[in-house]
């Protein structure tokens, strides 16, 4: 019996990284688009870490199923946090807060934090 996944309820989830393309030296992470709404705005966004909060599910699972689309968010929501963004330096640790539909690449965001890392980013 195939599953409806639009009952599903949406998922939770915390985005953990910086601004800009991985530094020199960085390895790891996942190079994520981030675009803004209906607008012609595109932030690359360097993903360390994906946390869904409110569900069993695996933040792989949701980068495997984002990953072949560009941009592979689309950020709506509070239009004071997403302006967070164009702020932020590729040197803060940027975390991202928003929910998510199961098969849906848009975000909404409802809190953007960004913050000095916990240590240093490679330059």
């Amino acid at each position: 019996m195939e599953r409806n996944t639009n009952l599903q309820p949406p998922d939770l989830l915390e985005l953990s990284g910086h601004i800009g393309k991985p530094h020199a030296g960085e390895t790891g992470g996942w190079d994520l688009q981030l675009g803004v709404g209906f607008t012609p705005t595109v932030y690359h966004y360097h993903l360390h870490h994906l946390r869904v909060i409110n569900s069993g599910r695996l933040g792989d699972q949701i980068l495997f199923a984002i990953e072949p689309e560009q941009p592979n968010f689309i950020l709506s929501g509070l239009p004071d946090e997403v302006a967070k963004l164009a702020n932020a330096t590729p040197q803060e640790l940027v975390k991202i807060t928003g929910w998510r539909r199961v098969g849906s690449r848009i975000l909404m965001v409802t809190e953007v934090t960004p913050a000095a890392p916990d240590t240093p980013l490679p330059r």
